[in-house]
């Protein structure tokens, strides 16, 4: 598919060495490449984007946020989340209702205040270790005993005075009810595009990926990444993974599986899911705004990124993190179904932002736009042309 704007604009694309995956993506969509960043009005980058934030041209925009570590770090991510929480106490979606009980475990008063409650409740509260600064699953531990959780805490505080620069952690509620497909513990990768800062302007692709375990659900086995990580890098790097398994689907395969079950009606995910899911991340938009809204020192930016979401049985969405640039590979075939199509309307919708930003024109309608729907829009014009 190729988007065309109107207009002297056209897209000269930079990117950088280690995108390949996405590069394999832009290879299919007939753009023109420019071999530095100094040539490019569009700069998707892996490596080395700090620099090249500080040093965009007027016209130029780069697929990175200044402060995108508000949502991309989990301890950022849980402290917006909660300030946000102890500042609305009567909002219509409270924290508890889509977001883990989660302590940052940063200084010694956050690790004390952890450590009495997991010592006040009973044995069988399991809750999950991560590395705040990771993905891909790496240095997880799940803990279901307080003498379990005490004993990690102690190697992580000696750890942590051994070497001040080592990752933080976040201790999270682990749910201890997910959905379960084909008996399997499963997890939603939602795609949405921040496409400006000033004003605000996100949206949500319509298409996902479905991350399925390798085995069977059950509390117990907590070391074992085949039944509580779902993370297909953690699943495929196990010595017992077995290749034929079915790790990923599309949504539209989870939606027939829920109908099938009798667990949903047809278009649950059009009709009940996606609202949910679009309350949830512009709650969490809002709650990073104030520092994810610095924009570079001219030109413009963007950013992708991937929200991980478990479904509980009762399809209720839980949010656990956010991811930068995620996961783009083209290794099966539910992504190789969604993911061109997604980068593509992506790349051209922040094209055409940047295009209408030049030359001052209202973003209320985007005609790149066909498979994102709109989380929020602060363009005054929009607003205006709602009628909110």
């Amino acid at each position: 598919m190729r988007y065309v704007l109107s207009g002297p604009l056209a897209t000269t694309l930079y990117c950088d060495p280690a995108s390949a995956n996405a590069r394999l993506v832009f290879d299919k969509m007939q753009v023109q490449f420019a071999s530095t960043p100094q040539d490019a009005n569009v700069l998707w980058m892996r490596r080395g984007y700090t620099h090249a934030l500080q040093n965009l041209a007027p016209h130029q925009t780069i697929n990175h946020l200044p402060n995108e570590r508000a949502l991309i770090d989990k301890s950022h991510l849980a402290r917006g989340l909660q300030r946000l929480s102890e500042s609305l106490p009567g909002a219509a979606l409270p924290l508890d209702d889509f977001y883990p009980k989660t302590f940052c475990l940063e200084t010694t008063a956050e690790i004390e205040q952890f450590r009495a409650m997991v010592n006040a409740e009973p044995k069988g509260a399991p809750w999950i270790m991560k590395p705040a600064d990771l993905s891909k699953g790496r240095g997880i531990k799940i803990f279901d005993h307080p003498k379990a959780v005490t004993a990690w805490l102690n190697q992580y505080e000696a750890q942590q005075r051994q070497d001040p620069k080592a990752s933080t952690f976040i201790a999270q509620r682990y749910l201890t009810n997910p959905l379960l497909l084909n008996h399997r513990k499963s997890e939603i990768r939602l795609y949405f595009l921040v496409l400006t800062l000033s004003p605000l302007r996100v949206l949500l692709c319509n298409e996902g990926t479905v991350r399925l375990n390798t085995l069977p659900f059950e509390l117990g086995q907590w070391d074992n990444p085949l039944i509580h990580i779902t993370n297909v890098y953690q699943q495929k790097k196990h010595p017992n993974y077995d290749p034929d398994a079915v790790l990923k689907w599309g949504f539209s395969d989870l939606e027939a599986h829920l109908v099938a079950t009798g667990q949903a009606e047809p278009d649950f995910i059009a009709q009940q899911l996606r609202p949910k899911l679009k309350a949830i991340l512009r709650h969490t938009l809002r709650a990073t705004q104030t520092v994810l809204t610095q924009a570079p020192p001219q030109g413009a930016c963007f950013a992708l990124f991937g929200a991980d979401i478990i479904l509980n049985a009762a399809l209720n969405p839980w949010l656990t993190e956010v991811q930068k640039g995620p996961g783009l590979s083209l290794n099966d075939a539910v992504k190789r179904a969604v993911l061109p199509a997604m980068l593509a309307e992506a790349i051209a919708l922040a094209e055409e932002a940047r295009f209408k930003t030049l030359n001052q024109q209202s973003m209320a309608k985007l005609q790149a736009q066909s498979n994102f729907e709109w989380v929020i829009n602060d363009d005054p014009a929009a607003v205006a042309e709602s009628g909110s």
